[in-house]
Order: structure tokens, then C-alpha cells, then sequence
């Protein structure tokens, strides 16, 4: 099922669902349209249709695609250029980091500017890394079965995984870490959780932690972490032999980089090497990217929640509904005009256009999409009934456990600790229950996926790209996660 959609003459294939703003996609489209050139790759086309401007089904134009993916392939073969690509990602990193800061300390309307313009120099890094992963994963997948004829397609996934670990530290992994240092020398002195009002470094510990981390669960419509929520982590924490878990963990990073640099020394091949490594690279990058657009979301909101109690709007996330330039609009120039577009944009979409930046469709203009869209999901009625389900294996191992269908944080609430989480695709919101969780299953995502990074982190089995496990599967149903063969079964 291809997931071809034929909107103003041109065909789109649907890429990716997310908890994405409108006010995000208008930057993300006009950028990745113009400014793609800047981190050397061929630029393409977007149709981004988002639902009460929180939720978004991103489509591709499939004429742009061949010219991107070459441009991609040309980076992942070639050092220099996977070298130039890291280093125009920490420079337009920081420039957003710096310019978030400036908002967030003054919303003037120049600072709002240079913060829109840094937001959206960054945003094709977005779809970069993500594309990244997918593609090298179908040339590794495809080359490598030539070189290994004898390996199955489960043992190429678990070598792909193998070569493809990145050997850095992700932001989160930092967290942990950081936080486990600390547990462990709390254990060291013998306090405990009751005694954490007695000791103002636990209090200091704590905040800084908050400054250093906290953005992490964010993404783009989540919220930060809590005082509280480190706390919890602590207390929970303080359960444990944590000398124990820094070792596992620090020793699971160290045993997987040897792993893959034993696993290249049997590649021959110069560029299949450079691309199993390009695509380490890149999940760095994904996750990196990902922790400045989670600090950068934050930025704007102190002026969406002031215009919320100006206009006396309960909720300031509706302004998410608005695209950049109308919301400048009415915070700076007081046009009461823009809050009557608000009820209008439950559903809506947003294209480059070259002469505008970005070309809006209210839902009355998108009746034919969304059309198309609802019957991709009355496809396959009878899929319910199926009892197992292959993907693609992200990080080995094999458990037994309930299952949690995820597909936003209002569906957060009812995971419990040891359940297997399934989701359309996992983001960074997503952290806590990853940390509870015994297994992922995903419908989506290629070796650079959030769901695929944290699982060789947390060392957990993993089976990515299913495309329908949260449509097979229902909560509490029980099921059996062998990811030692690529394979989720229902069981009695």
C-alpha cells in the first residue's frame, strides 16, 4: 500500500503522522523547500495537513524525491560531506539556541524575527535525518545480502543495527547517566528519599538538572520536565543498586561500539562502510536536532500565553493554529482580525509557495485529501485479525507482556510499568513510558528513529516499520515480542 495522494496535479505519498503544530509545519514547508541547499542536499516539496493544529499527516511530492535522495547517498559515501553536513547542524543549532534564548528574555519583534528565520534554517534538518535513516537502511539492507547470502533477513536487520550504532552519547542517554551518578552518591551516604528536605544540594541537584535536561520530553507541543518528575525519578531510582545500573549501562554503550567496529571489519566494501557509519552520524544528529527543537518550542510560548489572557482565550495552544506571520500580526500590531481565522483551522494544510513562503488550504479545500485519507484507513478491515506481525529489528531480545496502544499523551495515563508499548512512531515525549516499558513496536521508522536510538540505549527489544501494529494489536492484549526474529505474536 503505497499511500499515493493526488492533490493539485502533483502526487504525494504520505511520509510520516506527528504531534506537530501548524505554526511549526508553515516554517517547516517553506524551508524545506528553500533552504535544503544550505545542508547540501536537493530540495523537495511538503503538504503538511494538521489536525486541531496539534497533529499532522506529512506527505512528500514524489517528483522532488529522486534529486533529494541522490543528494543524501552523495553525503553518506563521502567523509567530507557527512563532515560539512554535521557541522552546518551545530551551526544552525546554536543559532537557534541562541536566538530562543533572546525571545525568551525579550519578545520584541526583532527577536521574533531572528527567531522565526533561525526555527526555520534548522527544520530541514528535521526531515533529513529521518529520511536518512530509511534510505541507508534499504542500501545496506539490499548490499548486504549480496555480501552475506547466508544470513536471513532478521540476522541482516541485527548486523544493520550493529554497524549503524552511533558512538557518541545521545541527550538522553547524558540524562541518565547524570542521573545515576548522582543516585549513586546519594547511596554512598545513606540517604534516603525522606531525608531530601534536610540536604539543599539534592535541591540544587535538582534545578540544575531541570536547566541542563528538562526540555527533553518536550517535542513540539509537550511540556518540560517538573520539579516533581525528577524527584519521582530519584525516589524510584533510589529502589535500585544504581552502581550496578550506571556499570550496565555505560558497559551496553561500550559493548555495542565494539560490537560494530568488529561487525565493519567484515565489510570490504569502502562506500557500504562509509554509509553504515554516515548513518550512525545521523542518528546523533536526529536526536540532537531534536533536543534544540524541544528547547526552541519553549521559546515562543510566554507570548502565546500572553496573547491568551489579552484576548481572553482559555487555552494559549490554539494559537499553535496560526501560522508565524499571523501571529506577529496580532501580538504586535494588535489585529483582532487574526482570532476569527482561529475557528477555521481545526483542520488544515500548508505547501511552499514561491511567491508567498507558504500557501494555506482551509478543510473545504482539502475535502478531495482528506477524502483519500479515510479511505487508506478503511483499508484492511479485517486486519484486527491477524495474530502476528513482522518489522524490522531495531535491538534484540525477546519478551512477554500486555500491550499499550500510544498514540498521544492523552493516552499516556493508562501505561503501567513492564507493559510493551505500541505507537504509530515515538518522539521524545514519550521518554517516560519508554523507561517503563518492556518492549517497543512501532508503525513506522527507519535505524534513525527516536524508537530505534532509545531502544539500543535502554537495551531493549525493539521492532520498527510494522506499518499496521497499532491496528493488529489492542490494549491488553497479550502478546510475545521476539525481536531475535523479527516477530510480535498474540497469545492466549
Amino acid at each position: 500500500m503505497d499511500n499515493i495522494i493526488k492533490f493539485r496535479g502533483q502526487s504525494w505519498k504520505l511520509s510520516i503522522t506527528r504531534n506537530m503544530s501548524f505554526f511549526h509545519a508553515c516554517m517547516a514547508v517553506k524551508s524545506y523547500y528553500s533552504s535544503f541547499a544550505k545542508f547540501g542536499v536537493a530540495r523537495k516539496n511538503e503538504l503538511y495537513i494538521t489536525h486541531t493544529g496539534m497533529h499532522s499527516e506529512a506527505f512528500f511530492c514524489e517528483s522532488d524525491i529522486p534529486k533529494h535522495l541522490k543528494s543524501i547517498y552523495d553525503i553518506s559515501v563521502a567523509p567530507n560531506k557527512l563532515k560539512k553536513l554535521d557541522s552546518v547542524y551545530k551551526i544552525k543549532g546554536k543559532e537557534l539556541l541562541e536566538a530562543s534564548k533572546k525571545l525568551e528574555k525579550n519578545s520584541s519583534v526583532l527577536n521574533y524575527d531572528n527567531f522565526v528565520e533561525a526555527y526555520s534554517n534548522l527544520c530541514p534538518g528535521l526531515s533529513l535525518t529521518s529520511v536518512f535513516g530509511r534510505y541507508t537502511n534499504e542500501i545496506l539492507k539490499t548490499e548486504l545480502a549480496k555480501i552475506f547470502p547466508k544470513k536471513n533477513s532478521v540476522q541482516i536487520d541485527s548486523f544493520i543495527s550493529s554497524i549503524t550504532y552511533p558512538s557518541g552519547h545521545t541527550p538522553l542517554f547524558n540524562s541518565q547517566v547524570y542521573l545515576l551518578e548522582f543516585v549513586v552518591g546519594l547511596q554512598r551516604k545513606k540517604i534516603a528519599y525522606s531525608d531530601f528536605k534536610k540536604h539543599i544540594f539534592i535541591d540544587k541537584f535538582i534545578q540544575k538538572y531541570l536547566k541542563k535536561f528538562g526540555a527533553i520530553p518536550v517535542n513540539f507541543n509537550g511540556e518540560r520536565w517538573d520539579y516533581q518528575q525528577i524527584s519521582k525519578q530519584l525516589k524510584e531510582l533510589l529502589k535500585s543498586d544504581c552502581k550496578k545500573e550506571l556499570l550496565r549501562v555505560k558497559n551496553n554503550h561500550k559493548n555495542k561500539v565494539l560490537e560494530k567496529s568488529r561487525a565493519l571489519l567484515l565489510i570490504k566494501d569502502k562506500k557500504l562502510k562509509n554509509i553504515a557509519k554516515s548513518t550512525g552520524t545521523a542518528t546523533l544528529l536526529n536526536e540532537y536536532r531534536k533536543f534544540i527543537f524541544c528547547n526552541a518550542s519553549l521559546a515562543y510560548r510566554p507570548m502565546f500565553k500572553e496573547a491568551a489572557d489579552k484576548y481572553k482565550i482559555k487555552d494559549w495552544r490554539i494559537f499553535w493554529s496560526l501560522t508565524p506571520d499571523e501571529f506577529r500580526n496580532l501580538y504586535f500590531n494588535d489585529n483582532k482580525k487574526i482570532l476569527n481565522i482561529l475557528p477555521q483551522r481545526k483542520i488544515a494544510g500548508v505547501i511552499m509557495d514561491p511567491q508567498k513562503g507558504y500557501h494555506v488550504f482551509d478543510k473545504l479545500e482539502l475535502r478531495g485529501v482528506l477524502k483519500q485519507i479515510e479511505k487508506f484507513t478503511k483499508q484492511n478491515t479485517n486486519i484486527s485479525l491477524e495474530k502476528e506481525l513482522k518489522g524490522t529489528v531495531a535491538n534484540l531480545g525477546y519478551v512477554k507482556g500486555r500491550v499499550k496502544i500510544i498514540f498521544d499523551k492523552k493516552d499516556f495515563s493508562k501505561f503501567k510499568m513492564g507493559d510493551i508499548l505500541i505507537a504509530p512512531m515515538t518522539s521524545v515525549d514519550y521518554v517516560p513510558l519508554m523507561q517503563m516499558a518492556s518492549a517497543f513496536i512501532t508503525n513506522e521508522g527507519g535505524l534513525t528513529s527516536h524508537a530505534a536510538i532509545v531502544s539500543r540505549e535502554m537495551n531493549k527489544p525493539c521492532i520498527i516499520g510494522t506499518k499496521i501494529a497499532t491496528k493488529v494489536f489492542k490494549d491488553g492484549d497479550m502478546v510475545e515480542v521476539d525481536a531475535n526474529n523479527g516477530i510480535i505474536k498474540k497469545i492466549n
